[in-house]
């Protein structure tokens, strides 16, 4: 079975990760201070590798030589052609600058000069991965960063946050209290999927979940053991199949969201990387995270790791779970942990910190685990990064465009050396092809209301809608194939919502326009300009000053925005209670609840809406998404088969059918014992999800490729 894709969802994650470093720009030229240059023979390639070289105490050491070093190429030894010691040890740089002889008396110059020069402005990103951060571990993570904020940098030193896949502030600053106000105004990380795992039947880990999703009946034998010894009675009631098919409806969601998750973190990191190599020297990025499983996309880590090292950026990855590693002992959430004392879990595995190895070994960087205090590893990492060789050799091999492994060694003992492992043998300037970034789908601004009953202009130029369901094509460039039975949304639903409709009902400019609608106006236009954190102060004042629910509508999308999804809820259903009438508003808070884990809520919400418009296609298809994820295959089946009765000409709506048929026949399949009674079923879902696929392929849209592939499945027999 095929890896798992995007699942359904109302509103877009993750960032662009192009425009992350958009205001670099705006770093002064102070961050590229002019430094001594070593000349070389004309015509020669040249590699320089940033190695830092520590004692058994962590200190790094400033004594080494040339003839200290080895440094080999794709196993082929190299010849040290420049070595400086770049450092801010006030001592060190005293005793470099050995005064002239009295005498005027040429010294000998060694055979290699041994140069030294201080230390340039660092550049410092500290990046929250906030897809797979507990509260603890983000709790844990802000403390550190910010004592390090506080007095860890140098004069000069630039720094910048990445949260929820964006620049904090859009910029690299050296201004300490900018950066703690940034800080301080983070929101908690998003918890919905670390609750669903949680709720029963139990996912133990996201490995689990693809197992599952890919077809291994060990593991899903094990799912189900596991459910029906802790609730026997749901077992007894159902049967064996009914639980089977949640643990498969489940195992999908959970190995789609973490597919998801992981690929917006890696899109983000490949985009940073991208960014800082705009700046001249070694750039520092600290990766806060817990981790995640990267089996499906491997090969995406090192595409970062690549990147990252060509462009001289060191990752060093802490490990936000500090001492609680084992998952079955962890309390993340003042509630039970995903894996029991009872469950066989291979002690001293750890799958989803192979990620954090990964991309910290390969370019340079540290790996700090099993610490609940992370502020010394900053300080470490500080220390480090002040002192270290730029060690330069000419490759025998002229640049061709390939990567090239490196390794550097020090002939002493109870040395630590760290330095990156490869490089892209191109010159500077040299066209070469460009890397593909994998595309995430973009933070847009959420679904706009017009007034009831009418319909606001076509959206501005560069103003993407949102709102109504609708999720963005499954992110390409690499990766894991589709997966055969991951549902979607709509892309391209016609909303007829616009931020001019909503900047309507907030109020013109007046002379008597009263302090709420004035507040609501200014909210308004900072959400519009991309400063949410802003935006929300301001429309929570209108709200407080008898702010109407328009305002307490874009109070709710600043919110969810900001994954304030509990404070999102409160303020949605506070608009749907006072505008009924108000279509988008039940897709906003039926997403609400499904990011609080509150699925039977954003059921009921949706059937109402059903209920109101029946002759709405996307009310039906929003209906069958949550009874997949229930794993009510029949209810979800008769709910999307409505949606294509509603609108037949919707190739979307024909697609999303297909995969619940899909989902029918792989449970037939599975259940045990097989018998002629259940591969009838398992034909008959089969025959009916081959013939929804091909009509969605007769009328067309952006997943046809899916289709195609989903068909090619179902063929094989």
């Amino acid at each position: 079975m095929a890896g798992t894709g995007s699942p359904w969802s109302w509103r877009r994650s993750g960032g662009s990760a192009a425009a992350l470093l958009t205001a670099a720009a705006a770093v002064s030229a102070a961050s590229q201070t002019p430094v001594q240059t070593p000349q070389f023979r004309t015509r020669v390639d040249l590699v320089e590798v940033d190695v830092t070289v520590l004692d058994r105490n962590g200190r790094p050491v400033t004594t080494l030589t040339p003839g200290d070093f080895e440094v080999r190429e794709r196993g082929a030894l190299q010849r040290i052609e420049t070595f400086t010691l770049v450092t801010a040890d006030p001592a060190v740089l005293a005793a470099a600058a050995v005064p002239p002889d009295p005498a005027g008396r040429i010294q000998p110059e060694p055979p290699l000069p041994r140069l030294v020069r201080p230390l340039p402005p660092r550049v410092f990103v500290f990046v929250f991965d906030m897809n797979h951060l507990s509260p603890s571990g983000f709790t844990r993570s802000r403390d550190a960063v910010r004592g390090f904020l506080e007095d860890g940098l140098r004069p000069g030193d630039f720094a910048g946050l990445v949260a929820n896949g964006q620049m904090l502030g859009n910029r690299l600053v050296t201004d300490k209290s900018a950066l703690l106000a940034e800080l301080s105004a983070l929101g908690s990380p998003n918890l919905s999927r670390f609750n669903e795992r949680r709720q029963w039947p139990r996912i133990l880990s996201e490995e689990e979940a693809f197992a599952i999703a890919r077809g291994s009946r060990t593991a899903r034998d094990a799912a189900v053991m596991r459910a029906c010894e802790e609730q026997p009675g749901d077992c007894d009631k159902g049967g064996r199949g009914a639980v089977e098919a949640q643990i498969d409806a489940k195992s999908l969601l959970v190995a789609s969201e973490a597919m998801r998750d992981g690929q917006t973190t890696l899109t983000m990191l490949l985009g940073l990387a991208n960014g800082l190599g705009r700046f001249a020297g070694p750039k520092h990025v600290v990766f806060l995270s817990e981790g995640f499983f990267s089996g499906a996309f491997a090969e995406r880590v090192t595409q970062v790791a690549g990147l990252a090292a060509e462009h001289r950026v060191r990752i060093s990855t802490l490990d936000a779970r500090g001492l609680g590693t084992d998952p079955r002992q962890q309390d993340l959430f003042a509630a039970g942990p995903v894996q029991g004392t009872g469950d066989f879990v291979v002690l001293g595995a750890d799958p989803d910190a192979d990620v954090l190895t990964t991309l910290a070994l390969e370019t340079g960087g540290q790996r700090v685990r099993h610490r609940n205090n992370l502020r010394p590893a900053l300080d470490a990492i500080a220390e480090e990064t002040g002192t270290y060789y730029l060690v330069g050799y000419a490759p025998a091999v002229p640049f061709d465009g390939s990567y090239r492994s490196i390794s550097v060694r020090v002939h002493k003992p109870d040395l630590t050396v760290r330095a990156r492992r490869g490089y892209l043998a191109s010159r500077a300037g040299e066209a070469r092809a460009p890397v593909e970034l994998p595309v995430a789908p973009p933070v847009a601004p959420p679904a706009t209301p017009p007034p009831p009953g009418g319909a606001g202009p076509p959206p501005p130029a560069g103003i993407p809608p949102g709102g109504a369901p609708a999720a963005g094509p499954p992110p390409t460039g690499g990766g894991a194939a589709a997966d055969p039975t991951a549902l979607r949304m709509r892309p391209d639903a016609p909303l007829g919502r616009s931020a001019d409709a909503i900047s309507g009902r907030l109020g013109a400019t007046s002379a008597g326009e009263s302090r709420a609608a004035k507040l609501a106006r200014d909210g308004w236009d900072r959400y519009s300009k991309g400063d949410v954190e802003g935006a929300r102060e301001l429309l929570a004042a209108a709200v407080g000053a008898g702010g109407g629910a328009w305002v307490r509508y874009a109070l709710g999308l600043s919110e969810l925005v900001l994954r304030n999804a509990d404070a999102a809820r409160r303020e949605f259903e506070a608009v749907r209670e006072a505008e009924p009438e108000f279509k988008t508003i039940y897709f906003d808070l039926a997403d609400t609840y499904l990011q609080l884990g509150r699925t039977s809520d954003a059921l009921a919400v949706l059937r109402d809406a059903a209920g109101r418009w029946p002759g709405d296609p996307e009310t039906h298809n929003a209906v069958g998404v949550v009874l997949v994820r229930r794993g009510a295959l029949d209810d979800a089946v008769e709910s999307l088969s409505r949606a294509v009765a509603v609108a037949p000409g919707d190739g979307l709506g024909h697609f999303n059918l297909g995969r619940a048929h899909h989902l029918q026949h792989l449970r037939w399949l599975r259940t045990t014992p097989s018998t002629a009674a259940t591969l009838a079923l398992a034909e008959r879902a089969r025959l009916s999800a081959l013939d929804a696929y091909r009509k969605s392929l007769a009328i067309g849209g952006w997943f046809e490729k899916d289709a195609r592939e989903a068909i090619a499945a179902l063929e094989i027999r």
